[in-house]
């Protein structure tokens, strides 16, 4: 009873998983603590959407591919794992936007190809008039402010200040949803807090002054990827944590004990007794595998909509104007 009240589960093998497990691993280690801990992945494979494949001599990431500085700010973690040769910073600034017809561009002060001024809406050429309108009077009339409640998504939150189709057609398509997470389940302040910081007054106290949106900016330099792709980040952690990582190991079933234990069933026919869970999967998983008792606590929150597909478009490298370094076309 005392061994499995002292064992940590991790479920799921992707980055955050992975990191989860190294660093309890790492205190466990520094701090001498009585815990163990495992981690499950239902795939016969590490790494979740991680994923580099060699072409011509390079690596290239068709899956999670590069980090944000204006997030979140990792390098230290990646020094700490030695791979700091591997960090190669982005050569170009802003991204094109394909809307089905054209790549788009704007020229004017963009983050994460949404414009920092509303004026900027003004000069988008996937919008219509209706939509610049509606982006111009959202941001100037709604005084509410929405991002203090966890209640509201990002989506929710980008259509009450700027507009549907502006959420829709300009931010959605430089938040990919296999490395961002979800705008229609996650609140603003969760998915990413520089949305606030931009977008939360009707009057734009921050944009009007020229130096406090220049962090902000899409500019060379903002975002780094690594040397020879993903997998070196996932082959680093999987080295510190590998004695304690089982693949094939679904989660199908979490169920609260008492005593303060919690149940695994993983499998179907295997059952694994816990102390602790740290859940790396998307919430729609986790709360598929909770007993009715953890559901009506609501502890966590019933997942109303989620939604992630791949499409893949065919056309000619030079209608691109800029693209990554390391990106091979």
């Amino acid at each position: 009873m005392e061994r499995a009240k002292n064992r940590i589960a991790v479920i799921g093998g992707g980055i955050s998983g992975l990191t989860a497990a190294y660093e309890i691993n790492k205190a466990i280690q520094k701090e001498k603590l009585p815990f163990n801990f495992i981690l499950l992945e239902r795939r016969n494979k590490i790494g979740g959407m991680v994923k580099t494949i060699e072409m011509e001599g390079h690596s290239i990431d068709v899956g999670a591919a590069s980090f944000d500085i204006r997030r979140e700010d990792i390098r230290p973690f990646l020094e700490e794992l030695g791979l700091s040769a591997e960090i190669q910073y982005s050569i170009s600034g802003k991204s094109d936007r394909y809307n089905g017809h054209d790549f788009i561009y704007n020229e004017k002060p963009t983050y994460h190809g949404v414009p920092i001024r509303r004026t900027g809406f003004l000069h988008d050429r996937g919008l219509t008039l209706h939509d610049k309108l509606k982006v111009i009077i959202n941001g100037s009339f709604h005084k509410q402010k929405k991002s203090e409640t966890y209640s509201i998504s990002t989506s929710q939150f980008l259509e009450y200040r700027l507009c549907k189709e502006a959420a829709t057609f300009i931010a959605y398509p430089h938040y990919p949803e296999n490395i961002y997470g979800s705008m229609e389940l996650c609140p603003p302040n969760f998915f990413d807090p520089n949305l606030i910081d931009l977008f939360e007054y009707s009057d734009e106290p921050l944009n009007n002054i020229k130096e406090k949106i220049e962090p902000y900016k899409d500019k060379p330099g903002n975002e780094f990827n690594l040397l020879n792709g993903m997998r070196v980040f996932v082959d680093r952690l999987k080295q510190q944590t590998e004695a304690y990582i089982e693949t094939g190991k679904q989660v199908t079933g979490m169920e609260m004990l008492d005593q303060g234990l919690v149940l695994l069933k993983v499998n179907e026919t295997e059952e694994i007794r816990v102390g602790s869970v740290i859940s790396s999967i998307p919430l729609t998983e986790s709360h598929q595998i909770l007993d009715k008792r953890w559901k009506e606590s609501e502890l966590i929150p019933k997942p109303i909509v989620s939604s992630m597909c791949t499409i893949l478009f065919q056309f000619k490298k030079e209608r691109l104007l800029n693209f990554q370094r390391g990106m091979v076309l």
